[in-house]
């Protein structure tokens, strides 16, 4: 399993997108041989800081990352690559 924040995973000092990770991360994941990646923290939250830990939304996802249709398009391509996805929810 690998775990990755969405909004961390760029080499850019910026906060990175759903479009981004699912383009650049996703393949790299597949090549290193992964086949299940954990998504963390990408319910809707107020607070940046709190790395996504101060929900404000169980059932939105993150619009600091894009779209709830760009966050589709990213599972639906980890399942194309054979990847497993799991959601790091806390509550």
């Amino acid at each position: 399993i690998y775990e990755s924040h969405v909004g961390m995973s760029s080499p850019e000092p910026k906060i990175n997108s759903y479009a981004n990770f699912r383009d650049e991360v996703l393949p790299r994941i597949k090549r290193l041989g992964y086949n299940a990646v954990q998504i963390m923290a990408i319910q809707e939250h107020s607070y940046y800081a709190s790395f996504g830990y101060h929900v404000t939304n169980f059932f939105a996802p993150s619009s600091r990352f894009g779209t709830p249709e760009d966050l589709k398009s990213l599972i639906d391509r980890a399942h194309e690559l054979g990847l497993l996805v799991l959601m790091d929810i806390v509550h």
